[in-house]
């Protein structure tokens, strides 16, 4: 079970837009064409796909980010960081008593 998922897959398609905004759409699909990355994020680890290999870990700092030109990888280790708190699942169930 996850509590958070991204993910993106390079298709190479443009978007249609002013131009300012095609110039940052084109530098991101530059940079994730033909990469298929997923990470997602629980109380208790991290999973990352890279195609169709599942790799899970205690913490995202340990994956390295080669495969990962937007940097999911770090918005999700900093929102299982900042956010996500695993006493809460100890705590909650004897609030509910």
């Amino acid at each position: 079970m996850y509590i958070l998922s991204l993910s993106y897959k390079g298709s190479g398609t443009e978007v249609e837009s002013s131009s300012i905004l095609n110039e940052i759409s084109q530098i991101i699909v530059n940079a994730t064409t033909g990469l298929e990355f997923e990470v997602r994020t629980s109380y208790f680890g991290i999973c990352i796909r890279n195609r169709e290999t599942w790799s899970c870990q205690n913490d995202a700092l340990t994956f390295g980010s080669s495969n990962d030109p937007l940097g999911i990888l770090g918005m999700i280790h900093t929102f299982k960081t900042e956010v996500l708190f695993p006493g809460l699942l100890y705590v909650f169930p004897k609030l509910l008593d």
